[in-house]
Order: structure tokens, then sequence, then C-alpha cells
């Protein structure tokens, strides 16, 4: 009844734009280099005490280009630049530092720049902002989890190596989990289409033209 009400107060194409406004829902697309299930378990575990909210949202995961550098770069252009040939990037993370409040990062102490170059390679230019990739162990924005304190960080390593040999794109709608659209392997082969079955690990090649569906979600075992 609002929505009518408050639509019959505006004319013409205010009217429409009005109501696909409040209809709006929010979409975001970003670039992550997710931590191999392999060696994420301490991950993993570390940030369902600190932050159960964010873990039950994504995997572990360095971002490597948020939704405002994505913006207008067409879906094409971005599959020919990730199927160029690329090396796996391997980053090296320190110990756990605390962020505007309550929040909990691993921060990158070696290999930024290969992760710079690959941020570069993506968006076509080396005019970019700088990027510190990172760990996110607890996001401030989420309400500060009663575990969320050192000692729950005791176990994790301070010299953490990680190699990366796969951008995944990503798509979130609202505050739902995020989705797997699309895997691109920093090696030779084509990019490959999420599988249906979240567990699933099969991957079906993807030919170059075509638009993917959300067909992922990712979610806590």
């Amino acid at each position: 009844r609002q929505v009518r009400r408050t639509v019959r107060r505006v004319h013409g194409v205010g009217a429409a734009l009005a109501l696909s406004v409040f209809l709006a829902v929010n979409i975001r697309t970003q670039l992550s280099l997710f931590v191999p299930r392999a060696i994420s378990a301490e991950l993993e575990a570390a940030r369902a005490l600190l932050d159960p909210i964010q873990a039950s949202l994504i995997p572990a995961h360095v971002t490597l280009c948020r939704e405002d550098e994505l913006e207008g770069l067409a879906l094409s252009l971005l599959r020919s630049r990730l199927a160029a040939p690329e090396t796996a990037i391997t980053l090296r993370f320190g110990h756990p530092q605390p962020f505007q409040e309550h929040g909990v990062l691993l921060p990158c102490v070696a290999g930024e720049p290969d992760f710079a170059a690959l941020r570069q390679r993506v968006l076509g230019t080396k005019n970019i902002r700088r990027q510190a990739p990172h760990i996110t162990l607890a996001h401030p924005r989420n309400p500060k989890s009663p575990h969320n304190h050192p000692a729950n960080l005791a176990g994790l390593p301070g010299n953490l190596v990680i190699t990366f040999s796969i951008v995944s794109r990503i798509q979130q709608e609202g505050a739902a989990p995020w989705q797997l659209l699309e895997e691109f392997p920093l090696a030779h082969d084509p990019p490959v289409q999420a599988a249906p079955d979240a567990h699933a690990l099969a991957k079906t090649p993807v030919s170059g033209g075509e638009t993917l569906p959300v067909t992922h979600q990712f979610s806590r075992r």
C-alpha cells in the first residue's frame, strides 16, 4: 500500500523510476582468489569463531577486483584477458591484525607486485588504485562475535604462504551468500562454469561468448 501511495504522488516517467528504485536489489560482482580447500581448514575454523556471519557468506579469499572496478568492463573482454597465458601467484601473509574496531585480517607481507600485475592485466591499465591484498577473518560491518578475541587466533601460522591458481568471478544479491559464476585458471586452460552442486568439484568448459547464470552458492559444512 505504501508503494502504491508513493507512486501515485509521482507522475509519468518519475513513477516508474521511483518504483524501480524502491524495489531494486543491490547486486555486486567481484573477482576473488579463494584459498585452496586443501589448506583452508585452519582459516575457516578461525573465521567461524571470529565472524560466523561472514564465514557463512563466503569462504576465505583475497579480493582481486571490486565491483566498481568491473563496472562497464565487458564480460567477453574480461574473459579474453584472463584466458591469456598467465601464471599462478604466490602471496605470503603475516600475523593477524585488527582493523576498524573489531575487524581482523591477515595482511600480505610478500608477493604484492605479482598481485598488482594481475589486477592491471584484468583491468587493462596501470592507472588503477593500490589494493593491498589480505584475507579477512572478521568483518567490522558485522556484529562482534563473543568469540572474537586474540585467544582464537593463537593457532594461526604467522607465515602463511598460499599459491592462488584460479580467479573466480562471484556475485552477491543484497545480503545473500555470494555465488560462484565462473572460474578462470591462471594457466592455458579455458574458463570453466561452476558446478550446480555446491559440494562438487567437477567443472564444465564454457564457450567464450556465453553469459553464465548464477549456478553455485557457497555453503558452509
